[in-house]
């Protein structure tokens, strides 16, 4: 029986009281437009750093708006705590 492995601990961003979750399916922006997660990178512009027993990073998460060519991206510091929209 295969197992599941869980990669991020994060399954849903909050971004000051707006949550989003971490898959494909679209869902509803603050903003009432449609997105749907583009994909997940590590910022390594800024170093890792050893918490709880274990190396975290800062996180990037990339979301596209449904039928337009936009994209907005979050980033999120070693504790999952939202920095800001990354330009």
């Amino acid at each position: 029986m295969a197992k599941k492995i869980k990669i991020m601990k994060t399954e849903i961003i909050n971004i000051k009281g707006f949550k989003i979750k971490i898959n494909f399916d679209p869902q509803i922006s603050k903003n009432g437009k449609e997105i749907r997660l583009s994909g997940i990178a590590k910022n390594c512009q800024v170093p890792q750093k050893y918490v709880d027993k274990t190396f975290k990073n800062h996180w990037i998460y990339t979301f596209r708006y449904i039928g337009t060519t936009d994209f907005i991206s979050f980033e999120f510091d070693y504790y999952d705590k939202f920095i800001g929209i990354v330009k």
